[in-house]
């Protein structure tokens, strides 16, 4: 028995799938295809608050590790998980960085905290909050839906009707004046958390898991909200689809290695047609599936013929033959299987 497999795990049944080509490369370094943008690109912040910046990796099943870093502390700081804290008044720049020199950043303006000042009220009005039907108050508006759900990853639209109240009258066209804003939740600790980036013409794009809020406003009408949650995007997989694996970018049906301590190579387990050809499914990553490898004898000790890991799917340290399986998760039925030869 070899020193070098004492080290090693006496049975793997799930393991990370690797990421790239058939070609070495070191533990966890990112692809090169793996792209990054933040949550928000530019930023306004009071003295003292905080709000939390979300990285988002492209392709989505990336697991890759984010460096956050700001230009200025003595303005702005932020801190590992990407929240991010006015300090005192001024601008600086948010950077989040990948390992293969992709980054994307954030302009953030701090300003003093604002002081608002004690409202007189009008006493011809009773209070200073207007109602349907006052003169600064003319239309009233009404989502099209009570509360709508957008998958990860994905995006919707909403929108806000509006009607006149009254005997006023309708512009033409200011259906379009209509503006949208939120997707945040306060997080205690935190700050505050991008689940869903609202653009301001109502597209909503899913971030993280959650529920949130997204506000409409039109000068003219009372703001109103609608609550947005964000679920797991929906994976289709077509039928007759079946499992297979992918290395340096052929579909294979065996993993041949030379030797016992052959490099690793790197395989990524997809989906193909009945005629082999792979087919391109969003939303599918290494946690989508489990893996069961069969093992060899070694004296009056059984280990595992394969290894499979971040760095690759290499061989265990032992010579012989077996399988890697591989199950889907969301379908038990759907199960691959790739032979493994190690060579003597």
């Amino acid at each position: 028995m070899k020193l070098k497999s004492l080290l090693l795990p006496l049975f793997t049944v799930i393991a990370t799938l690797s990421l790239g080509s058939c070609k070495p490369k070191a533990d966890s370094t990112p692809t090169d295809k793996t792209t990054i943008k933040l949550s928000q690109v530019s930023i306004d912040l009071e003295e003292g608050k905080s709000i939390k910046l979300n990285a988002i990796l492209t392709p989505l099943s990336a697991k890759e590790t984010i460096t956050w870093e700001t230009s200025n502390k003595e303005i702005a700081t932020v801190k590992d998980n990407g929240v991010v804290t006015g300090v005192k008044a001024g601008e600086a720049t948010i950077t989040a960085k990948l390992a293969n020199g992709n980054s994307a950043t954030c302009k953030v303006k701090v300003t003093a905290p604002k002081v608002e000042p004690t409202p007189t009220p009008d006493p011809n009005q009773g209070g200073d909050k207007k109602k349907p039907g006052d003169k600064d108050i003319i239309y009233k508006l009404k989502f099209e839906q009570t509360s709508y759900t957008v998958e990860k990853g994905k995006s919707i639209e909403i929108k806000a009707i509006v009607t006149a109240i009254g005997d006023n009258e309708l512009p033409e066209g200011i259906q379009s004046s209509v503006t949208y804003s939120g997707g945040k939740v306060y997080i205690q600790g935190q700050g505050e958390d991008q689940l869903a980036i609202v653009s301001t013409n109502g597209k909503v794009e899913g971030v993280n898991l959650g529920k949130c809020k997204v506000k409409a406003e039109l000068k003219g009408a009372e703001a109103i909200e609608c609550e947005v949650e964000v679920i797991e995007a929906k994976i289709n997989i077509p039928a007759g689809a079946k499992i297979g694996f992918e290395c340096d970018g052929e579909i294979i049906t065996e993993l041949k290695f030379d030797s016992p301590n052959a490099d690793a190579k790197f395989v990524d387990v997809v989906f193909v047609d009945q005629a082999g050809k792979k087919l391109d499914i969003e939303g599918i990553d290494s946690e989508s599936f489990t893996y069961k490898i069969s093992q060899v004898k070694d004296g009056d000790k059984s280990y595992d013929i394969a290894k499979v890991t971040f760095a690759g799917w290499g061989p265990n340290g032992f010579a012989g033959e077996g399988t890697i399986t591989v199950t889907y998760k969301a379908n038990t039925e759907l199960v691959g299987v790739l032979k493994v030869i190690v060579a003597k």
